[in-house]
This record gives structure tokens, C-alpha cells and sequence, in this order.
């Protein structure tokens, strides 16, 4: 595989890191599109990607543990145990490393786009835009100070546009990356 190709193909795993991560199709309680098959897809990008961008591959042990969190977490789902119910402190201290790691992962694939995009082209500026802008919602979703605060009547009344906003979030730093994959594909045919 060229390198022009492994570009492309990390790029693109990615981009479907982020179908799995923010999409969420349900069937009862069980998640169709499981968060883990995302984290799968982020590290494969990470390993065709590294050689590009040094401190990808310091996110590979963070999306290990990330694999193992979400994938436990699905399976106990299934057979009806709310794994952050069981551990909250735990799933507080994975919710943060969660948010590091997408931060870190589309700050460095911000650096890619930066290093291969034409100067009319930005989509490191848009990266780490909706990146910051995934992040910060992300956080307060991940916030349980939020449902204690407000309640449950209020609750919906954050939680749903928050959820909402970043779900468009999501979709579009996944068109991004989908996009973005043409600086490696066109370059492929010189």
C-alpha cells in the first residue's frame, strides 16, 4: 500500500470512527452501531496514520482502554446491567479520557490536513472548530452534576438540544474527514 493510499484509507476509517461513535441506532436498549466498533475504526486510523502525525500513536493505549470500556459496556448492556451505574466513578474517569482522546485525535488529524491541503483549503481551521465544538458538548453531556442541578424535569430540557447539537456535530466532522480524504486521492493519480 502507497502512502498516498494509507492516508486515505486512515482518513477514512476515521471518518467511520465517527459514523459508530455519534450515531446511535437502538433496538430496545441494545446500540445497532456500538461505540466500540468507532474506537476499533479510530485505532486502525492510528496505525496507518502515525508515521504522518508523531503523537498519534501516544492515542493507541488511550483507545485500548476505550475498546475495552465501550465493548464491556454494550455486552453488559445486553444482558441488562448499566455498567456506569455499577462504576460511575470509573465511567466518569473514562468519560474524561474519552474526551481527550477525540480532542487529541482530531487536533492531530487537523495537523494532517494542515500539511497536505492547498492555502485556499482549510479544513484544519474546521477540524479543530467542530472538534472544540464536539468536546465542549460532550462534556456537558458527560456532566452528572447536570441532572442533579436541574432535575429531571429540566433535565429534558438541556440534555435533548445538547444531544441534538451534537449529534449534527458529530455528522459533520465526519463529512469533514470524508471530504477531506480528496487531498490524498487526487494526489494519487500523478
Amino acid at each position: 500500500m502507497s502512502e498516498r493510499e494509507k492516508l486515505y484509507t486512515g482518513v477514512s476509517r476515521a471518518a467511520w470512527g465517527c459514523f459508530f461513535l455519534y450515531l446511535n441506532v437502538n433496538l430496545n436498549s441494545i446500540n445497532l452501531l456500538p461505540n466500540f466498533v468507532g474506537y476499533l475504526l479510530f485505532l486502525s486510523a492510528i496505525s496507518l496514520l502515525k508515521e504522518q502525525v508523531r503523537d498519534l500513536g501516544l492515542l493507541r493505549p488511550l483507545g485500548i482502554l476505550l475498546v475495552v470500556w465501550t465493548a464491556a459496556e454494550w455486552a453488559l448492556t445486553i444482558m441488562g446491567i448499566p455498567l456506569g451505574a455499577v462504576a460511575p466513578v470509573l465511567a466518569l474517569i473514562v468519560a474524561a479520557i474519552s474526551l481527550y482522546f477525540i480532542f487529541q485525535l482530531f487536533t492531530d488529524l487537523a495537523v494532517l490536513a494542515k500539511t497536505y491541503q492547498n492555502q485556499w483549503e482549510n479544513y484544519d481551521q474546521k477540524l479543530i472548530k467542530w472538534r472544540t465544538v464536539q468536546v465542549l458538548l460532550s462534556m456537558f453531556l458527560y456532566l452528572p452534576i447536570l441532572r442533579w442541578a436541574v432535575g429531571t424535569d429540566w433535565e429534558l430540557w438541556i440534555a435533548i438540544p445538547l444531544v441534538v447539537v451534537s449529534f449534527i456535530t458529530g455528522i459533520r466532522l465526519m463529512t469533514l474527514l470524508f471530504s477531506m480524504r480528496k487531498l490524498f486521492a487526487a494526489k494519487q493519480t500523478e
